[in-house]
């Protein structure tokens, strides 16, 4: 059996749409503490149980009879050490063979602190790794889907202001995430291994400029604000203070170069490239 966490959550979803094309649905559950919002899974075939990474009997619940579990992690601004150790612990005490963990992907040896992500990564890897159960953890690069709030709705009037200087980013889709954890899950690869998800290339705010460009039939600039800025221009149009400092954490990620590393295993497990950033891009805002 397989169970996905999150499963209403985007990965998730994602994750669990690919698999039920791989193995057979009586092989595939997903795990929500918002059953209320499942039932278009349910609709599909998808089993769902209930589990809440806070509340851990409900996890040994939910992780009966798992054999491959894929944890997708907590979301920030919540105790994500707590969460992700309350499923580790509930995965060994379940007797799960192997747990798919999705991290973010760092520079080799860096020592970038992103704020809300970095000390929850490094204490759960140390976590899956001391468990004794096998073990792939993903190091996924930036969902594509989060340049339509990172560029806003306004870009092609106002501009890309984001504060990547000439930082560069592999970005890849979020279904191709999920089709390639699908992949992994129902493979004997990259056991007790630590893999990143990214796209063959990489893209600079420059590179998004120019598709935009293109795509708009007239400039759109790339106005490179620095931190400050941009969050004061991301507060004056409604975003928290929280979300805006939060956004600019990625952007300074980004300029360090954090996300710029180009793998190929996404593509090997999915049997293509990965979306390009212009057919991406093209999709929302041609």
């Amino acid at each position: 059996m397989i169970l996905v966490t999150g499963a209403t959550g985007g990965l998730g979803q994602a994750t669990l749409e690919s698999l039920i094309k791989l193995s057979p649905k009586s092989n595939i559950w997903g795990m929500t503490h918002r059953i209320e919002r499942s039932t278009d899974l349910i609709k599909r075939g998808i089993n769902i149980r209930k589990g809440n990474y806070l509340d851990f009997e409900s996890l040994l619940t939910a992780f009966e009879g798992v054999q491959t579990l894929i944890l997708i992690s907590a979301p920030a601004f919540s105790d994500r050490i707590l969460q992700q150790s309350n499923a580790i612990k509930a995965a060994v005490a379940c007797g799960v063979k192997k747990i798919i963990y999705t991290s973010i992907q760092q520079k080799p040896e860096s020592h970038f602190l992103l704020p809300e992500v970095t000390e929850a990564e490094i204490a759960t890897k140390k976590l899956i790794r001391e468990s004794g159960i096998d073990y792939t953890i993903v190091n996924n690069n930036l969902y594509a889907e989060s340049l339509t709030f990172f560029l806003g709705s306004n870009v092609l009037a106002d501009g890309v202001s984001i504060p990547t200087g000439n930082g560069r980013t592999a970005f890849v889709s979020r279904d191709e995430l999920g089709e390639g954890l699908a992949a992994l899950a129902i493979s004997e690869l990259y056991n007790n291994q630590e893999i990143t998800f990214s796209n063959v290339r990489n893209w600079s705010g420059e590179d998004i400029a120019k598709i935009l460009s293109n795509l708009h039939g007239e400039k759109v600039p790339f106005l490179n604000f620095n931190r400050e800025n941009y969050i004061q221009a991301m507060l004056k149009i409604g975003l928290p203070l929280q979300a805006a400092t939060f956004s600019a954490d990625w952007s300074d990620a980004i300029q360090n170069g954090e996300l710029e590393a180009c793998d190929p295993t996404l593509a090997t497990l999915i049997g293509r490239e990965p979306l390009s950033l212009e057919k991406f891009l093209y999709k929302y805002y041609a």
